[in-house]
């Protein structure tokens, strides 16, 4: 189904309005991601994917975040060691991110982009993963 631009520049604004208000809350407001039920399984669905990229590279393992909020994903695969770039809409989840993972983007291990995912381009194989979560939901249409 197509949406308008209208609408779909409406609902980009919704979406950056409420997260304005509950970024320096959401990992609170969000339990259903949060529990350590959860985490474990994205831990489990990481590892498992994570060994689906090729070890023998020239270069350091590179994901990309759509939707990185407050980091959920973008930390653990900072701790997997790979080079992130995380991208959200909400510039408060970005002020968030940078704060959490000060010392990797002072080390050049992140990079984080404040835009809708719509807006940015990337080379092609630029990344070994790209991962999303909870985010779909968000897309205007998708």
């Amino acid at each position: 189904m197509f949406l308008g631009n209208d609408l779909q520049e409406k609902i980009r604004e919704a979406n950056v309005a409420v997260h304005r208000f509950e970024a320096k809350y959401y990992e609170l407001i969000h339990p259903e991601v949060y529990n350590r039920y959860e985490q474990k399984r994205i831990n489990s669905a990481l590892k498992m994917v994570d060994k689906l990229v090729a070890d023998n590279r020239v270069r350091a393992k590179k994901a990309l975040d759509v939707g990185a909020g407050t980091g959920n994903l973008t930390g653990k695969l900072l701790q997997m060691g790979y080079e992130v770039t995380a991208i959200d809409i909400s510039a408060e989840m970005c002020k968030i991110l940078e704060k959490k993972y000060k010392n990797y983007l002072e080390a050049k291990k992140l990079v984080v982009v404040n835009s809708p995912i719509e807006d940015v381009s990337f080379d092609r194989d630029e990344f070994d993963l790209i991962t999303c979560y909870s985010v779909l939901h968000h897309l205007p249409d998708y």
